[in-house]
């Protein structure tokens, strides 16, 4: 199964309703492909809330490009970002 959906896109949980902006997406062995949503508010108490993920098959598209990151030409930030260079 190949992914549908890129980073920054606006999806929605056709079984729980949540919608989010698409932060990152795991692809397994299995064939499966979940993404991780961040929600675009705040709970009632003002805290952000953590990212929820979902399989493929329970998202819809809500809007393509909601977000565009800049990710530059090298990445600044995950694993093992000042691991040296070979």
């Amino acid at each position: 199964m190949l992914p549908k959906y890129n980073l920054g896109d606006l999806l929605q949980d056709k079984v729980s309703q949540f919608k989010g902006i698409v932060m990152a997406r795991t692809e397994y062995s299995t064939g499966c492909i979940h993404y991780s949503l961040a929600a675009q508010k705040t709970n009632k108490d003002g805290v952000v809330r953590d990212w929820e993920w979902f399989d493929q098959s329970r998202l819809v598209l809500i809007k393509e490009k909601a977000v565009e990151f800049d990710l530059g030409e090298k990445p600044t930030s995950g694993p093992f970002p000042n691991a040296p260079q070979s």
